[in-house]
């Protein structure tokens, strides 16, 4: 699998799990990144990144919704444990330079290895309560 593979099978995934939180996702820069709009108009931004990254475990309490970046990295891991897609894995890591951790997604699949960074955007209104969608769950058959 290829970094460009890697990254279309996780906007396809963001897709196809339909959150009642994300209004719309589409590819930007060079690298065809991937981003993130929610109904409050913050966005998340997943981009390849050459730092070096280190393990780290996602909190059981994630920050505020606001900060998104642990929401969206939680999301991707989630929605790759049930895919499973096949010689893919995957752990979330600190990135070098970077004060929140784990911030970033690092994928192996096959000979390729790649480093996500997730960042995120504020929003200019009001954010959904988290609460209002606490029963959501990733719909079966995603692939």
């Amino acid at each position: 699998m290829i970094p460009q593979q890697i990254l279309d099978t996780l906007e396809r995934l963001i897709v196809a799990c339909q959150h009642p939180d994300i209004d719309s996702v589409y590819r930007y820069g060079p690298e065809q990144s991937i981003g993130i709009v929610f109904h409050s108009q913050a966005r998340a931004f997943i981009w390849p990144s050459e730092k070096p990254g280190k393990p780290a475990e996602l909190p059981a309490e994630p920050q505020e919704y606001r900060h998104r970046v642990q929401y969206v990295l939680s999301l991707l891991s989630d929605l790759l444990d049930v895919v499973k897609p096949d010689g893919v894995q995957w752990r979330t890591v600190g990135v070098d330079g970077t004060h929140l951790s784990p911030c970033g997604l690092e994928i192996r699949a096959g000979q390729t290895r790649m480093l996500l960074q997730v960042t995120a955007g504020g929003a200019p209104a009001k954010d959904t309560d988290p609460a209002s969608f606490a029963d959501w769950r990733i719909p079966e058959g995603i692939s």
